[in-house]
């Protein structure tokens, strides 16, 4: 497997990162299937370094893309680049609980 590190683009907050389109760009790795009879690349992933909310400096690995081959990694580490939002402002924190239900 081929690996692509993604770097921090300039200083500031981890505001969000776009869940879906991560998702997106696991797909076109071989992460998941488009279709029934896509097979999935077992080698290919992704792993964060940063969470919503912390600090990063430009040049701060964020994250680092795996694939079956260097230029399907590069693309994943574009589209992963894209769908983190940095902020010059700390995120307020929420709740990762939206809603408790009980059986009463």
């Amino acid at each position: 497997a081929y690996s692509v590190p993604v770097y921090a683009n300039k200083a500031g907050y981890i505001d969000s990162i776009d869940a879906f389109a991560v998702g997106i760009a696991g797909v076109e790795i071989g992460v998941g299937r488009k279709t029934m009879n896509d097979s999935v690349e077992s080698m290919a992933g992704f792993q964060f370094a940063v969470q919503r909310g912390d600090h990063v400096e430009p040049g701060q690995k964020i994250c680092t893309a795996f694939a079956k081959d260097h230029e399907a990694a590069e693309q994943a580490a574009n589209r992963i680049l894209k769908s983190v939002s940095i902020n010059s402002t700390k995120p307020v924190a929420s709740s990762r609980i939206i809603k408790e239900m009980s059986s009463e």
